[in-house]
């Protein structure tokens, strides 16, 4: 029986790395394994949260606009999803607020922003 191991996905990417790193070079069959792998650790890098990024003309109508920092699709300031809904990548709203206020110079009123 195996025992259940907890790790962050951070670890879970380092250890698939490295596992990867050694047997990727000593054994020839290895090819599938290192492809299933990889994509393991792509899907894990998706759930680590990264910080939206605010458009650079991010003002349009009465919404903010942010893009997710993986494929770039549009997000407006009144629709923070966890997750982007077209590649998946967990995102990060903390600081977008601040981001906003020091873009604009605090020309639009609080209220307004979220």
């Amino acid at each position: 029986m195996f025992k259940t191991v907890k790790m962050t996905a951070s670890e879970a990417i380092r250890r698939i790395k490295t596992h990867i790193e050694i047997h990727s070079k000593r054994e020839r069959q290895a090819v599938l394994i290192t492809a299933a792998l990889n994509m393991a650790v792509e899907a894990l890098e998706k759930q680590i949260p990264k910080k939206v990024k605010l458009m650079q003309h991010g003002l349009i109508g009465e919404k903010f606009w942010f893009y997710c920092p993986t494929c770039g699709a549009s997000r407006h300031s009144n629709n923070k999803w966890r997750y982007c809904n077209f590649c998946g990548q967990a995102l990060d709203w903390e600081g977008a607020k601040e981001e906003l206020e020091k873009e604009t110079e605090g020309r639009y009123e609080k209220e307004k922003i979220y």
